[in-house]
């Protein structure tokens, strides 16, 4: 076979590679997507990169309003520098976090909550949002 036989063949097999690592990564976020928890990513660094529609129902935004550190807007205000706190620790010693704390909804609902964040050394953190109480505003 000649040169551009062979990277003719890469070339197509790349393509299939990353047609079927579409197709995973869709099937993924659909199951994520579809959870009855709410589910949120964030990278190393601890920002908000992704987070489920559960998580959006949950506290009445959209997507876009949690990203980076708008996740931060549905903290109650009170826990809010307690939960800055574990999360900024979290990051510097690279470990994984758990935090029992209070989210608001863009009604003024109060929820308490129990909030688990596993960390993964190349990809950042996947958590979830456990509710414990719903307290009526």
């Amino acid at each position: 076979k000649s040169l551009k036989d062979r990277v003719t063949a890469i070339q197509t097999q790349v393509n299939k590679d990353s047609d079927a690592i579409n197709t995973i990564c869709c099937r993924q976020k659909w199951l994520l997507d579809n959870r009855p928890e709410p589910i949120f990513e964030c990278n190393t660094s601890g920002s908000c990169t992704w987070v489920n529609e559960k998580y959006c129902q949950l506290l009445q935004h959209d997507v876009e309003y949690f990203l980076g550190n708008g996740w931060k807007n549905g903290v109650y205000s009170e826990d809010l520098e307690t939960v800055e706190k574990e999360w900024d620790k979290a990051i510097k010693d690279k470990r994984s976090s758990n935090s029992d704390h209070r989210v608001v909804d863009r009604e003024g609902n109060i929820y308490n909550v129990r909030v688990t964040a596993i960390r993964n050394e190349n990809y950042g953190y996947i958590g979830h949002i456990q509710i414990l109480e719903e307290i009526k505003k």
